[in-house]
């Protein structure tokens, strides 16, 4: 309980602050939205989109065969610069 009550001292700072993002979460109430599970900005200030920050660049995602057969592709894919091409055949 007085965890609980910490933590909602904590949340109220952060909303005052303007430094929390609420994140809508389903309820097991008759399908409905009930509140939303609160989380804390850590590394982004508030009034900035987090995918601003991020470098991106076009790609070509290809996977093939063990015959060397395409078996999958996909032109100018937009990924983060960091993303190795492994990592962009997996995620694409």
């Amino acid at each position: 309980m007085a965890t609980d009550l910490a933590h909602e001292g904590a949340v109220a700072a952060e909303r005052a602050a303007g430094t929390e993002a609420v994140v809508p979460r389903a309820s097991g109430m008759a399908g409905g939205i009930a509140g939303g599970m609160t989380v804390a900005r850590r590394f982004v200030p508030a009034g900035v989109n987090p995918y601003d920050e991020v470098e991106w660049e076009l790609r070509s995602a290809l996977i093939q065969g063990e015959n060397g057969d395409v078996v999958f592709e996909q032109r100018d894919v937009e990924v983060p610069r960091t993303w190795s091409q492994l990592a962009t055949n997996v995620v694409v």
